[in-house]
């Protein structure tokens, strides 16, 4: 455990003055004052700044003395002896009695609601000049900070946080809170180590700012408490001490801390590091958030696989089924096996879009168009008692999927719609606009935002609003504020944005209510390839699942291709090299046992590079893309899909 500095025994030198205290005392006997002089007086400035010149003074002077006490002071390891403390005394008087004099014109010229902290400021000197005394050995309690509200007024610096500040003086308590609240975090104070590390088991917090010296449980005995706890890992921490020597710093900065203040703490300084704590836990926390969605991924990417090979038979077949049957009857069991198979094909991208995998059919889209039809479903999804307003712009023009926006815009509305208790009355509504993105941070965002204009809507409520601890875990699957939510709607969402790679911003408080903002590419015109028709050219179809091979085979020999069957990557490079001349595209799933797509289409290029292929995968379009644009690849087919799907992209790639 850290020793600290002055509480060692003192070396007794017998031919020098017999020393009364350690300079590291002295140091931060005197410092706790003056950081209450400086720290009320910036409060001041920011709340009266047509006092800033005189309050400037108070400043100055106190700037001065800790010049003078540092002189005087020295080494941590220095004592302090008798003859030093006439010397502080003579050197701080001036400024003393000039703060004295200040504070009493202070006191003519500022309203009554400024006089508690001048009141503050003044019953500071009165503890700065006790501790001068080399009798005083120990520091007057300082006077206790009426709870009094506070205004807040000032913008964050960076976002808000929960602060736990942990001081055994109470004015030193009452003034860093009000320099956090007043940037909007959510601050919270305890008195002594026992007492903070209860609050931190009883709720998060994210930073703590910990007084070193205290006694009882000391700074440092906290800090290795918290950094013992594997509850409290994110937690970080900052020591604040009057202590400046070397090995202190050291000592907390190993033991774990994040950061080591000295007093008198400088607000600008404060309010720099947390932001710099503060971002960093964000960045951190969306790495972990991302591989939680990322596991949820695999594991819908790998049920889909399977499932979606049995929906390719089940409905291909049946497609097929129903065009060779003669009677009317037997045609309807065939459509109706069809339109089972498609719903069952719903619950697959349902389950994908949990974790931003779902098949997309990106086109142009009307944002506003979507809306307006949705309209009837909307109302019907909220509350009577709770108003509808569409506040729809003619905005250009986005690329995304249909039915992906009116799920996203349904789960957004009804869930605005809960916000509200069961006897309230309130707005939701509903808006569309554009926006130029400059690669900001958002709630959910891709990895590699681009900047630019992007058209957005947002759903926005006067209902019950969230507090931070909330708000940050409404995207994650099954978290809940509902007692029979299953806690997959805003996941939905998110997956719907993040399969876009657009963005999604939240804004909420507390009683106010909540407003869910989401962006997504404007459309540019792209010429459409004419397609060629088919002209019984040969096609290699590689598939592990016989039934995929199967459907796929009858298929394309129907639209009057030759199909040569491949049940393994081995296999493929067999048949093609056989055949390769002749063969003018392969159709290639890209998941399979041994060697897997990857592989293949590496080999199959070796042999023969200009040859077309198309991947049939799992895979949601927009996944594809990024995945397969470096192979420069010539279709892409989302399982499950129709006959006709699989017979155009065939004939569009053979045209390229």
């Amino acid at each position: 455990m850290l020793k600290l500095p002055g509480a060692r025994p003192v070396q007794m030198d017998s031919q020098a003055p017999a020393p009364v205290i350690s300079a590291a005392e002295l140091r931060h006997r005197l410092r706790t004052p003056l950081n209450h002089v400086i720290g009320y007086s910036e409060i001041l400035m920011e709340d009266y700044p047509d006092q800033a010149a005189r309050l400037e003074t108070l400043l100055g002077e106190a700037s001065l003395m800790l010049d003078a006490i540092q002189q005087t002071a020295g080494s941590d390891h220095q004592e302090i002896p008798l003859a030093a403390f006439d010397q502080l005394r003579n050197l701080t008087a001036g400024g003393i009695t000039r703060v004295r004099r200040t504070i009493e014109d202070l006191r003519a010229r500022m309203p009554e609601a400024a006089h508690p902290d001048l009141d503050r400021i003044a019953a500071a000197v009165g503890v700065l000049i006790d501790g001068l005394s080399p009798s005083n050995g120990g520091q007057p309690a300082a006077p206790s900070s009426p709870n009094a509200s506070r205004e807040l007024r000032l913008d964050p610096v960076s976002g808000p946080g929960r602060i736990l500040i942990v001081d055994d003086n109470d004015v030193n308590r009452d003034m860093l809170s009000r320099q956090l609240e007043r940037n909007r975090h959510e601050v919270a104070t305890a008195s002594d180590g026992a007492s903070a590390l209860a609050m931190l088991k009883a709720r998060p917090y994210d930073v703590v700012l910990l007084d070193l010296m205290m006694p009882g449980m000391s700074g440092f005995e906290v800090l290795e408490a918290i950094r013992a706890d594997p509850a409290l890992i994110n937690v970080a921490v900052i020591l604040v001490s009057a202590l400046d020597e070397m090995d202190s710093v050291v000592s907390c900065i190993e033991a774990g801390a994040e950061d080591y203040l000295f007093k008198p703490v400088n607000p600008t300084l404060l309010r720099a590091r947390l932001k710099s704590i503060l971002d960093k836990q964000r960045a951190d926390e969306t790495v972990r958030r991302k591989q939680r969605l990322e596991s949820i991924g695999l594991l819908a990417a790998g049920v889909a696989h399977d499932f979606n090979n049995l929906l390719t038979g089940i409905i291909g077949h049946a497609q097929i089924l129903e065009q060779t049957l003669v009677l009317a009857d037997d045609r309807e069991m065939a459509q109706s096996i069809v339109e089972a198979g498609e719903r069952a094909a719903e619950l697959t991208k349902q389950l994908l879009a949990y974790a931003g995998k779902a098949p997309l059919q990106m086109q142009p889209l009307d944002l506003a168009g979507v809306i307006r039809a949705s309209e009837g479903l909307i109302r019907a999804s909220l509350p009577k008692r709770v108003h509808l307003e569409l506040r729809l712009s003619d905005a250009p023009t986005v690329v995304a999927d249909a039915n992906q926006v009116r799920q996203a815009l349904l789960n957004l509305t009804l869930n605005a719609g809960e916000s509200f208790a069961d006897d309230c009355t309130g707005t939701v509504c509903v808006e569309t606009g554009v926006e130029f993105v400059d690669g900001t941070h958002f709630d959910v965002m891709p990895d590699q935002p681009a900047a630019g204009h992007f058209g957005w809507f947002e759903v926005r409520d006067t209902g019950c609003g969230m507090d931070q601890a909330t708000a940050s875990k409404i995207f994650e699957p099954f978290f809940s504020t509902k007692f029979l939510g299953r806690g997959l709607g805003l996941a939905a969402v998110a997956g719907v944005v993040r399969a876009h790679r657009g963005f999604l911003r939240v804004r909420t408080t507390p009683g106010e209510g909540t407003a869910l903002r989401i962006y997504f590419m404007l459309a540019r015109p792209e010429g459409i390839s004419e397609e060629t028709e088919p002209t019984g050219e040969t096609i290699l179809v590689v598939d592990d699942e016989a039934i995929v091979r199967q459907i796929v085979k009858v298929a394309l020999e129907r639209a009057g291709y030759r199909v040569i069957l491949a049940a393994s990557g081995e296999e493929a490079i067999e048949r093609f090299c056989e055949s390769q001349y002749s063969i003018r595209a392969v159709l290639l799933d890209w998941k399979m046992p041994g060697m897997d797509g990857a592989s293949t289409l590496d080999r199959l290029r070796s042999i023969k590079g200009d040859v077309k292929v198309i991947v049939s995968s799992g895979f949601a379009r927009t996944d594809a893309e990024e995945r397969f644009r470096a192979a420069g690849i010539n279709g892409y087919l989302q399982k499950p899909y129709r006959v006709s799907e699989l017979a155009n992209t065939v004939k569009s790639a053979l045209s390229l």
